[in-house]
């Protein structure tokens, strides 16, 4: 498979999915920062925007905590 990086300016969701549409991106693949329901409910989530906006699958990819 083929992988590209690209750097952008402006609001992270809309520039994510706008240059994902752009060059017909098979797949997006996103990290999740864990945000709790109420602070998503003031800050928005990024990867949740991309889920319902993107024409391509995405896969967010949850951090799991590294435990002692």
């Amino acid at each position: 498979f083929s992988c590209k990086a690209v750097s952008m300016k402006g609001e992270p969701k809309i520039e994510i999915v706008r240059k994902a549409n752009e060059i017909g991106a098979d797949l997006l693949i996103m990290g999740s920062r864990g945000m709790g329901s109420f602070k998503k409910m003031f800050v928005g989530s990024v990867s949740e925007y991309c889920v319902n906006n993107a024409d391509c699958p995405v896969l967010i990819v949850k951090n799991t905590p590294k435990h002692a």
